[in-house]
């Protein structure tokens, strides 16, 4: 009888054990899975900001991407003439300056024109129409010219 008492009290205790075991390992679980889920939207948000929502929801789902035909599209690249010479005169707060108010207007108008902006890179800016959805217009007659 003592030795079933024993064992009872020395099983209990082992049950505890894994009790305390499996409840650490569920949290080590929980945190792993939030943590992916965490990287997860990371990376989606990455894509949308890379590609356009089409390509990147395909990227995303693993899906293939073909190459598609457009028949009227206009890519744009601008490029601040002298920029240069006027980074070597001017003080990095007025260049910042001057490109955050410039590239503020011209995502207005891409806003405005629902041109999709590809990349800006120091006085660099690169845009196209056309391509991440399709019109019924001339491209170019979204920047205003006949």
């Amino acid at each position: 009888m003592l030795r079933e008492v024993i064992l009872v009290g020395e099983q209990a205790r082992a049950q505890d054990g894994l009790r305390r075991r499996m409840d650490k390992l569920k949290n080590s679980i929980e945190e792993a899975n939030a943590a992916v889920t965490k990287e997860r939207k990371k990376n989606v948000s990455l894509l949308h900001l890379i590609f356009p929502a089409e390509i990147a929801e395909r990227l995303w789902l693993g899906a293939s991407i073909d190459a598609k035909t457009y028949p009227d599209v206009t890519i744009l690249f601008s490029d601040i003439v002298g920029f240069t010479s006027i980074c070597s005169r001017a003080t990095p707060f007025m260049v910042i300056s001057m490109l955050e108010s410039l590239y503020k207007d011209f995502d207005e108008f891409c806003d405005m024109f629902d041109v999709y902006k590809v990349e800006t890179i120091g006085d660099a800016y690169c845009v196209a129409s056309g391509l991440h959805r399709l019109r019924f217009m001339m491209p170019i007659k979204w920047l205003g010219w006949p």
